[in-house]
């Protein structure tokens, strides 16, 4: 996989254009997720951009396919309610 490094991170500015096309083409905004895939964490693409990814976007490494990280924005959650909603799935 080379997302990162052929396309580059989704950053604020790809985003917004991103997002701009969808509207033109009539999608909702609310059913729109942007993520940056790369192949670990450990490697340069994703430690040189993550200070570039926006908030509301979603990060995946290749080497741990079973995890995102989510930029969340909005208003922010105590780590008890994050570790409470877990549990009880």
């Amino acid at each position: 996989m080379k997302v990162v490094a052929t396309d580059g991170p989704i950053n604020r500015e790809r985003k917004l254009a991103l997002t701009s096309l969808a509207l033109e083409a009539n999608f909702s905004e609310h059913h729109l997720s942007f993520m940056t895939a790369c192949m670990d964490r450990a490697n340069a693409p994703i430690r040189k951009s993550i200070t570039e990814l926006p908030w509301g976007s979603y990060a995946w490494c290749m080497s741990e396919p079973n995890h995102i990280i989510e930029l969340r924005e909005g208003e922010p959650r105590k780590l008890f309610d994050v570790e409470f909603a877990k549990n009880k799935i």
